[in-house]
């Protein structure tokens, strides 16, 4: 099963009851953690393309990396290989994988192409699927999640963090959410809320998906100028495709 199969299929569960109730509160986190990052270029790596889960970021201008053209509408979009991003090296402020490591053939390539987009000090946020959660279980034995979570790793905080940090990155934050699903269908909602809250309080690692905040670290002193110059021309008047960027022969989208 290829990339675009398995994002499809997860793309489908996210519409389901279990699924949005994972994806409110990813974006609950996303919009708490996102106003206080600042900066030029964010963008946004999703297995759902149609999401818009930059909207209440501070970074001024916002697009998306899409496997097919037709997965995306709303922001700007470039559709190219998960693996080779039609981006120049050290042009983003801010870089946000939804699930992306999760389906990928070769997670950690995917990640060294974004690691190599942002800028120093650029902020990196990583949502991924906990296998140590109750629905990293439910995964193997519920009917509904079985198919859609067929070829879907669920890599290890951990073992994310180890990566990142080879890659030059500073771990900000981790948090976990999403505690009881698939559970909450059968609490209430105020039974439901009460065990969110204490779970997040105590910092347990079991929720049903985590996050990770990282910032790119400064090796040496460089130029503040230049790179502004050269993403401007990029994302806004030029082609920002290499040749190689697009495996599956469609049309790109020039980001404006």
């Amino acid at each position: 099963m290829n990339f675009a199969e398995k994002s499809q299929r997860l793309r489908d569960w996210f519409g389901s009851s279990g699924g949005m109730s994972i994806l409110k509160a990813e974006q609950r986190f996303l919009d708490c953690t996102l106003q206080r990052i600042f900066g030029y270029y964010a963008c946004q790596v999703s297995v759902a393309g149609g999401l818009e889960m930059l909207n209440n970021c501070s970074v001024g201008y916002h697009f998306k990396l899409i496997n097919t053209p037709t997965a995306s509408h709303g922001l700007s979009a470039i559709a190219c290989d998960a693996n080779f991003w039609p981006i120049n090296p050290g042009s983003l402020d801010l870089i946000l994988l939804h699930h992306v490591l999760d389906i990928a053939d070769s997670p950690h390539r995917l990640l060294i192409e974004a690691a190599k987009s942002i800028i120093p000090e650029g902020k990196l946020v990583v949502l991924g699927f906990n296998p140590c959660s109750l629905s990293g279980i439910g995964r193997w034995i519920m009917p509904e999640r079985i198919g859609a979570f067929k070829g879907v790793k669920f890599i290890h905080a951990r073992r994310l963090q180890d990566w990142l940090k080879l890659l030059g990155f500073n771990i900000d934050q981790i948090t976990y959410g999403s505690y009881v699903n698939p559970l909450d269908r059968f609490l209430k909602k105020d039974s439901e809320e009460i065990i969110e809250k204490r779970c997040a309080h105590w910092r347990l690692p079991f929720g049903s998906f985590y996050s990770i905040l990282a910032t790119k670290e400064t090796h040496c002193m460089t130029s503040l100028r230049q790179p502004w110059l050269e993403v401007g021309n990029n994302l806004m008047g030029q082609p920002v495709v290499r040749s190689r960027a697009n495996s599956f022969g469609e049309n790109i989208e020039s980001a404006r």
